[in-house]
């Protein structure tokens, strides 16, 4: 224990001596004979050896591990480096080229290079440096060495090194570091604000979060965030502050602006995490730099407006058209009527006959372009009510049995779902009916028009739960449309054939204007078709109740 003794041998020899006395020049040392001297050597010894043993023992307790060297090699380890690294300190200090060997490759050059200059300065103070270091079992820790200079009992400059494991420190440093280097190349700002008298002051600072204030690193860490907020954005933040001193602060997060130094505001999504660093509590800021989505959303909210305008002006411009034209329609069909009964001749007759139906065609187009364009454009409002469908839609067929019976065209009608409720407005519902049966008259030449209502029970609705549904399928054995055409059927102005020389009149907007009520009913259509043999629109409506059959 060559340097516990020299410890202790230090203190003894610097103490005063005890064995003078008196005062002045008076005063006369005692005189000791040569026997009663050595015996005094012996028995203080005794008792270095005494207190060497209990200063080795307390060192060995020490949760971290002692190293001494004067310059010629390590002297002393405590003997708890063997739980360290497995290694007894005898092993360590009898083989001076022990300990170096077991430092990591990568870093023993930089720990030599460190030493190297400490001792090229004249051993100044101290310093601190971190390592891997290989255990007996192959595994390598981390540890950290805290080196400071001593002066040896001999002259020399010596130094006394305490060491510790920082492996799970290192760990969590690695893992930390890895947080900010992805939030850095994620784009995400990191900031850890510290209480520094009760104001939130920037301990650490990422990349990001700099070009997000346009500053440096060194500008903004050690300063308070609430200088580089908006004045008219301070009190939420600092009531925030107050809530974190307080330890009522919870993760969440908020929008606001962060000045840039050349003094535009950026705005940026802010979330917050209170947490403990270092036995200190702090937050964790994270910063998104929001300048493009408000710019998106400031677009949007711009578009929205216009768009809103132009629907306004594109009502009024509906509005104003139904007017203008529908009012002289109404009274070129009312003169036609009026001369077609008091012309005589025949001719006269037909010619005003022929007014009337052309001024009709020209009345149900004007008709089905604004009310589509009515609905597309205008919020609408729908009061429905519960209604015993059977009943509704015997009512609403009477009314097209007369055209059904001009065309030369069997008409059949099973209601076989009697009792099922459905929550309709009648007016939109007999709409949608009188486009799909006008459609199936006109197009049919011979054959029948079958209607039939029925119910699905149990049925999957896309988006939500099961349910029973009412079906009312509109066959008929007209000409019927390709299977590609088919799956344009409910675009606006859209006809099989079209141009100049096409068989059949119309505008293409009956099956899309039905599809449009139908869907303000709450219901869903569909349409199956075939080319020469015919066409079938199934129409499918949730069932909100039952009549008993008594009633």
């Amino acid at each position: 224990m060559g340097f516990l003794s020299r410890i202790l041998r230090t203190r003894k020899t610097n103490q005063p001596d005890s064995r003078v006395s008196g005062v002045g020049a008076s005063a006369i040392p005692e005189v000791e004979s040569p026997a009663s001297a050595h015996g005094a050597a012996e028995a203080m010894e005794a008792e270095l050896r005494k207190t060497e043993r209990r200063l080795a023992t307390l060192l060995d307790q020490l949760p971290y591990v002692i190293l001494y060297e004067t310059g010629g090699g390590r002297e002393y380890i405590s003997r708890n480096i063997e739980s360290l690294l497995g290694y007894t300190a005898e092993e360590l200090t009898q083989d001076r080229t022990k300990f170096p060997e077991l430092i990591h490759p990568d870093d023993s050059e930089q720990v030599d290079r460190q030493i190297r200059a400490w001792n090229e300065a004249g051993r100044p103070l101290g310093f601190i440096q971190q390592f891997r270091a290989r255990k007996r079992n192959g595994e390598y820790i981390w540890l950290e060495d805290r080196i400071t200079s001593v002066n040896h009992p001999d002259g020399k400059r010596g130094m006394i090194g305490v060491m510790v494991d920082v492996t799970t420190q290192h760990a969590a440093q690695e893992r930390y570091q890895a947080i900010v280097e992805a939030a850095d190349v994620a784009g995400l700002g990191l900031c850890i604000l510290v209480a520094r008298e009760q104001m939130g002051t920037i301990l650490y600072i990422n990349q990001a979060a700099v070009d997000i204030c346009g500053r440096t690193r060194e500008e903004l860490t050690g300063q308070t965030v609430t200088q580089y907020v908006p004045r008219d954005l301070l009190p939420p933040i600092e009531e925030l502050w107050q809530q974190f001193l307080r330890g009522e602060l919870l993760r969440g997060s908020f929008e606001s602006e962060v000045l840039h130094k050349d003094g535009h505001a950026v705005p940026v999504s802010i979330g917050l995490c209170p947490t403990m660093l270092d036995g200190e509590p702090v937050v964790i800021t994270f910063l998104t730099n929001i300048t493009e989505r408000k710019s998106t959303e400031a677009e949007l909210v711009a578009a929205r407006i216009e768009a809103e305008e132009i629907s306004r002006l594109k009502s009024n411009i509906l509005s104003n058209f139904s007017h203008e034209l529908r009012t002289p329609l109404h009274s070129i069909l009312g003169f036609s009527s009026m001369l077609a009964e008091e012309l005589q001749q025949d001719d006269l007759r037909e010619y005003s006959q022929s007014i009337q139906r052309s001024g009709q065609r020209l009345l149900s187009t004007v008709t089905s372009i604004i009310e589509i364009s009515a609905i597309e454009t205008t919020p609408t409002q729908r009061i429905l009510y519960p209604t015993l469908l059977h009943e509704t839609l015997e009512e609403a067929l009477v009314e097209f049995r007369p055209a059904i019976a001009e065309r030369g065209l069997d008409f059949i009608l099973d209601l076989h779902a009697q009792d099922v409720i459905v929550l309709i407005e009648k007016e939109r519902f007999r709409k949608a009916l009188e486009k799909i049966i006008n459609n199936a008259i006109k197009f049919t030449h011979s054959g029948l028009v079958h209607i039939a209502l029925t119910e699905e029970r149990k049925v999957r609705v896309p988006g939500g739960p099961m349910e029973d549904r009412a079906l009312i399928r509109i066959r008929d054995t007209g000409i019927g449309m390709s299977q590609e055409f088919t799956e344009k059927a409910f675009e606006k102005f859209k006809q099989e054939s079209s141009g100049f020389s096409r068989e059949y009149e119309g505008t293409g907007l009956g099956l899309p204007l039905a599809r449009n009520y139908i869907k303000l009913l709450n219901g869903e259509i569909s349409i199956q078709s075939e080319l020469g043999v015919g066409t079938e629109v199934t129409i499918s409506l949730p069932i909100v109740g039952r009549v008993d059959a008594e009633d």
